[in-house]
């Protein structure tokens, strides 16, 4: 049995519904851009500032935790330490190959190999940044 992740659309620079809708709209209740019941945003929230992902902006928390320089050290320290273990030891291109070599060989029938090998292709380059 493989557990084949499908969610990443946020990880790996996709669109999805994370923050705020582009308009500032609340994406809680309903379709995306629409308002939650009381159709009104928070006090003192601006369209793009609860966000992170794609359409949310700026992470005022991610900012003011990177203000304190021995924060922003331990931060670039452990993305170092992160990186050269995912990515520079080459385990996140394994990973990455295992999950083609199951979606190519055992659900063929479902998603289209082109578009496998393409999506693949898209989450490799970010292991060379």
């Amino acid at each position: 049995f493989t557990v084949v992740a499908w969610d990443h659309n946020l990880a790996f620079g996709g669109l999805g519904g994370g923050g705020m809708a582009p308009d500032g709209a609340l994406p809680l209740g309903g379709g995306p851009g629409e308002r939650p019941e009381g159709g009104e945003r928070p006090e003192g929230v601006v369209p793009g500032e609860m966000g992170g992902g794609p359409m949310g902006g700026s992470n005022v928390l991610v900012e003011r935790f990177e203000a304190i320089d021995e924060f922003a050290a331990l931060k670039a320290a452990a993305l170092a330490d992160l990186e050269a273990e995912l990515y520079d030891s080459g385990l996140a291109a394994d990973l990455l190959a295992a999950r083609v070599s199951v979606l190519t060989s055992d659900a063929s029938d479902l998603v289209d190999a082109a578009t496998v090998q393409s999506e693949a292709a898209t989450i490799a380059a970010y292991f060379t940044d």
